[in-house]
């Protein structure tokens, strides 16, 4: 990617922290496109997941790290 050559002669924690804020974004992109393909809104799919529709507003823009377990 772009981005990842552009960065690449940062010092490496600086780095890191570049490449997670851009995976983050990604991943908060990339729930928002599945959730509207399924046609459910923010708030629907926070009630599945048992989370504030907020919570995830903020996941799709990006605001909000999430955890993997």
């Amino acid at each position: 990617m772009l981005i990842f050559k552009a960065c690449s002669g940062l010092p490496t924690l600086y780095r890191e922290v570049i490449e997670l804020s851009l995976l983050v974004k990604l991943i908060g992109e990339k729930i928002r496109n599945l959730r509207k393909i399924r046609g459910i809104t923010q708030e629907e799919l926070g009630e599945r997941a048992q989370l504030q529709h907020s919570y995830i507003g903020g996941v799709e823009r990006g605001d909000r790290n999430i955890s993997l377990e």
